[in-house]
């Protein structure tokens, strides 16, 4: 809410104005009795509260425009007001007495308006990552780690592991809060998300590495106190042309090398690592490499004993403010890669492999949200990602090529799961095949992931049967993971797959996976871009959610059953998604139905899906896009839910129109059901859908939005009345046939109210939106002569729920041509529209002729109808 009062009187501007009559105009604008400074002006000069115009008269600025308050201009405004008073003063007012008008105006509520500094939502103060004490913490430890930022005040410390647990240490403040984080023996080493949650909300994700390896701070290893036995790791921040150095003392023949861990903890950092002698001699220097995500890696055979230092820096001695890094020295295992990239269901045996070599293999089980392995002490350094893929695995022998033997791929059950087999190119010049078992007439899809998974392969794939080739990729020389759709020809059972670097190189770290499926296997994918969320102890929230039914390697159009893990008391609505042709977003409400713990302010929740019919089904989990991913070991799959005021009552869709029509606005209706003993008098209505922005100007992305389905504006309603109908406006041009929406209410005091945290939201609701007529004119032109008249047959045809009269209006006509809008009667399917000519009218086919379709209360439903028509 607000008071504004303008003023404005001819003064004598001030100095700035070269004579001393009193012949300028001054304008003073107060908000609540209070003058407000001018910001700019243009044609003007500002002083103090005032701004002025000189040498001009209010006389000058009469307009006969009408006054207008509200909605003008419908399609143009750009705000939305209620005006509750106009008065208009035959003087300027001084600021004593706008200060007084206010008081008399605002009356008893004026202490309580001004205080009111904004209409907008209230901002939650959300917390915030800047960066951790150190991005580590060691297995079977545990770690004091101090989160940096912005409200962290009482925040809570998860991982996205749920084995690990943070316990909050005494004494934290909005700036900095510690916690005691111990991590369990039994934890496979890895890169993993790590976030604040508050009553406010829940932070930004932080990647945090757990190893083997004990963290120690900036400068703990100097040359006068080294390193005496390796592998050690220190961390920090780094600034422009710093350079952070571990010095270590070594032996001749020993093998040393040092890693920089940066860019994959989501730092700005470009790091360059070398490793020196005493005296600064070069002996190795490593700047980003793609196969450790932009990280650098350098490794030496030591020459002789003595002391020795790896240095960090940035590539061009400009790192960005508060870099973070961590640095590994010792005789390292490969870390580059994982391989097999790709997780199994059940038990897989994980390598790490760089291009000097691969590691043993570690036995590695993923089970829900955690990931555990048998032989855990094995691995030293975080694992590289691997991906959980379901279907059928197939995976090179580590010393042998692939054998003669032909793997299936015959896909002859659903839902068709696709084969995923994982080689290497380890040595220049090699070329590896694969056989493959196949069923004639069916279209497989065919993919080569290697930059994807940051492999330094660049691969070309080959297709042969028998001798001859007959399909290859090689990604545009090896700019893209190459992929390409073939047809297996009639009587056709064996294919061969090749596979090689499309510049002939190779090490132990080409590490690729190859997918071969049917287009039209039974899969899809969900994502969401939400990886928190604030839940009432006894509300909703809604979650956006994409549904990817269609790809090159897939395409599933039937109903998709969800169900929720790693979190107790939640559920999740509708539970089955229906079928549809096209990939689509979806709102899905999250529900909890039980209170947490006091223990347990906050819950990790996972959203699984499957096919829904005959077994086996396919399965997936909802993917989170938009975290820190690049060098998670596990995908984020983890939406994490942080606790919410209650809500006060809970909203019911009621009389839900059957389909919306397009140009027509539509009624719905919503029933209240307080969850207290009074609520706040008014109840103020919000919808959201699924429905896509578009913009005016689609090449433009500062172009305005398009309007779109929604509550009509201002929808508000008393809450002590149980059931509310709501207006819901239709564009015309709405290019969805199908819209999930939900509604939101605010109980709040006044109309104008900020909008607050909380709110009580709907189910989710389908909207169908079809065309409500489909009219047409002849295809055939009509033919009319000068000075006469004639008739233009219309056809329309009706939606069957849609029974009221309508008119047909023409446009686009010329100088010499009118016509009589038609009215077509509710039970009547056809229009004859007269047209009048004279002799100015033009002859030949007439261009530019459109009819458009009005509903009964004026309303456009249908236009840019073609009408054609002859002038003889």
């Amino acid at each position: 809410r607000v008071h504004i009062s303008a003023c404005f009187d001819h003064v004598d501007a001030p100095a700035a104005d070269a004579d001393a009559d009193a012949d300028d105009i001054r304008v003073r604008l107060f908000i609540n009795g209070q003058p407000v400074a001018p910001s700019r002006t243009v044609g003007g000069l500002i002083e103090g509260n005032a701004c002025w115009f000189t040498d001009s008269t209010l006389t000058k600025c009469v307009s006969d425009t009408p006054l207008t308050f509200g909605s003008s201009f419908v399609s143009g405004e750009v705000t939305s007001l209620i005006c509750d008073d106009l008065l208009l003063f035959p003087e300027a007012l001084s600021d004593a007495d706008a200060k007084t008008l206010f008081d008399l105006s605002a009356a008893s509520s004026a202490a309580e308006i001004a205080a009111e500094k904004s209409a907008a939502r209230v901002t939650l103060a959300t917390p915030v990552i800047t960066r951790l004490s150190q991005h580590s913490a060691e297995i079977g430890k545990t770690t004091r780690i101090t989160v940096l930022g912005q409200n962290l005040a009482n925040a809570r410390l998860y991982c996205d592991l749920p084995e690990i647990t943070a316990v909050a240490v005494a004494g934290g403040t909005a700036e900095a809060a510690q916690f005691d984080v111990t991590v369990p023996a039994t934890v496979l080493p890895g890169r993993y998300l790590a976030r604040c949650v508050t009553t406010a909300g829940v932070s930004n994700a932080a990647v945090v590495g757990f190893d083997r390896i004990s963290t120690a701070a900036d400068g703990a290893f100097t040359e006068t106190a080294p390193a005496e036995s390796l592998p050690v790791s220190s961390a920090g921040i780094i600034n422009g042309t710093e350079q952070k150095r571990i010095w270590f003392r070594a032996k001749a023949g020993q093998k040393v090398v040092a890693e920089a861990d940066a860019r994959r903890l989501g730092s700005t950092l470009d790091p360059v690592v070398e490793i020196r002698s005493q005296q600064g001699g070069p002996l190795s220097i490593q700047w980003q490499q793609s196969e450790l995500r932009g990280d650098a890696r350098a490794a030496v055979v030591i020459p002789a004993d003595g002391l020795y230092y790896a240095e960090l820096h940035d590539l061009q001695f400009q790192a960005p403010g508060g870099s973070i890094w961590r640095l590994f020295v010792g005789d390292l295992p490969p870390s580059s890669t994982a391989y097999p990239p790709v997780l199994a269901p059940g038990e897989t045996a994980i390598r790490t492999a760089s291009s000097d070599g691969v590691s043993q293999p570690v036995a590695v089980k993923k089970a829900g949200a955690s990931v555990a392995s048998a032989a855990a002490t094995a691995v030293v350094l975080p694992l590289p990602p691997v991906s959980p893929e379901p279907g059928i695995h197939a995976v090179e022998p580590i010393d042998a090529a692939w054998p003669a033997e032909p793997v299936d791929a015959t896909f002859a059950t659903a839902p068709f799961p696709a084969l995923n087999a994982s080689g290497r190119i380890a040595a220049p010049k090699e070329q590896d095949a694969l056989n493959l078992k196949v069923t004639a007439k069916q279209t497989l899809h065919f993919s080569v992931a290697a930059r994807s998974i940051a492999s330094p392969l660049r691969p070309h794939i080959l297709l042969y049967n028998g001798e001859n080739l007959v399909a290859q990729n090689d990604g545009e020389a090896g700019a893209n993971d190459p992929s390409f759709n073939y047809e297996v020809p009639d009587g056709v059972t064996q294919l061969q797959v090749r596979i090689r670097d499309v510049a002939g190189k190779g090490t132990p770290g080409h590490v690729y996976r190859l997918q071969v499926s049917r287009t039209d296997r039974q899969a899809f994918l969900l994502t969401t871009r939400e990886a928190g969320l604030r839940l009432p102890a006894n509300g909703s929230v809604p979650l956006k959610v994409t549904v990817i039914r269609q790809s090159p390697s897939f395409r599933y159009t039937g109903p998709i059953r969800l169900s929720l893990s790693g979190a107790k008391g939640l559920t999740v609505v509708p539970d089955v998604i229906p079928g549809q042709e096209t990939n689509h977003d979806v709102l899905l409400m999250i529900t909890r139905s039980a209170t947490a713990g006091s223990d347990s302010p906050a819950d990790s929740l996972r959203i699984e899906a499957r096919t829904e019919g005959a077994e086996p089904a396919w399965n997936t989990t909802l993917s989170i896009d938009g975290l820190p991913a690049k060098g998670l070991t596990l995908p984020g799959e983890t939406i994490l839910t942080g606790p919410a005021e209650t809500v006060p009552a809970v909203i019911l869709p009621e009389g839900l129109p059957p389909v919306l029509f397009r140009g027509l606005p539509a009624t719905l209706s919503v029933r209240i059901l307080p969850l207290q003993e009074t609520l706040p008098p008014i109840a103020r209505f919000e919808m959201q859908t699924t429905e896509p922005l578009r913009r005016e100007d689609p090449n433009k992305p500062d172009s305005p939005l398009k309007p779109a389905v929604g509550l009509a504006a201002f929808q508000f309603a008393d809450a002590s009345t149980a059931t509310s109908a709501l207006s819901v406006n239709v564009p015309l041009d709405t290019p969805s046939k199908v819209i999930d929406a939900v509604i939101s209410a605010e109980f709040i005091d006044q109309p104008l109210a900020p909008e607050g945290p909380v709110r009580a939201w709907t189910a989710p609701i389908r909207l169908i939106v079809e065309n409500a007529v489909n009219a047409s004119a002849p295809a055939e032109p009509v033919k009319a002569r000068k000075a006469a008249m004639a008739v233009v047959p219309m056809t329309i045809r009706r939606n069957p729920l849609f029974r009221e009269p309508v008119s047909v209006v023409f446009d686009g006509l010329p100088a010499g041509i009118t016509a009589t809008p038609a009215s077509v009667a509710a039970e009547h399917g056809t229009a004859d529209v007269a047209l009048t000519l004279t002799d100015a009218a033009p002859a030949g086919e007439v261009p530019g002729i459109t009819a458009r379709i009005l509903a009964a209360g004026g309303q456009i439903i249908q236009s840019g109808i073609p009408v054609r028509l002859v002038v003889e």
